[in-house]
């Protein structure tokens, strides 16, 4: 099931907040790297500094950032409709289904929808009101 139709708006906080973002996450991965010894510290701050000049740019001149912004959004958005029904569904089958079978065969009966076949009536007496000075 599709979501919503992506709808383009004209807003630059959100390009800008985009430039950050994507320059601190650029700026994160890129001293990762350079932690981790897979890339040198000229290579690591040529790339910051390159990194802090496009979110600049992006800050400045957000309508520059426009395109970038939206390819994204569609992409997530994209991503998101087909992610979200797989996690569910993991989640469902490998954390519910079993907990409710353990339940089940521990006889656990929350909701008391076992039948009493002693009982006459399906009928339970509710609880005697409690003060209402103290509801929650």
């Amino acid at each position: 099931m599709p979501s919503a139709h992506l709808s383009s708006k004209s807003d630059p906080a959100a390009w800008r907040r985009f430039a950050l973002q994507l320059g601190a996450l650029l700026a994160g991965v890129t001293v990762w790297l350079a932690w981790t010894g897979r890339i040198g510290a000229p290579a690591a701050g040529g790339c910051l500094a390159a990194i802090a000049a496009v979110a600049g740019l992006g800050w400045r001149f957000p309508r520059a950032i426009r395109g970038p912004y939206e390819v994204s959004m569609r992409v997530s958005l994209w991503l998101g409709d087909r992610v979200g029904p797989l996690v569910l569904s993991v989640c469902y089958f490998v954390l519910l289904t079993p907990l409710g079978l353990l339940l089940r065969i521990g006889g656990y009966d929350p909701l008391a929808l076992r039948r009493d076949p002693a009982a006459t009536s399906f009928w339970r007496k509710a609880d005697a009101p409690g003060s209402l000075d103290r509801m929650f």
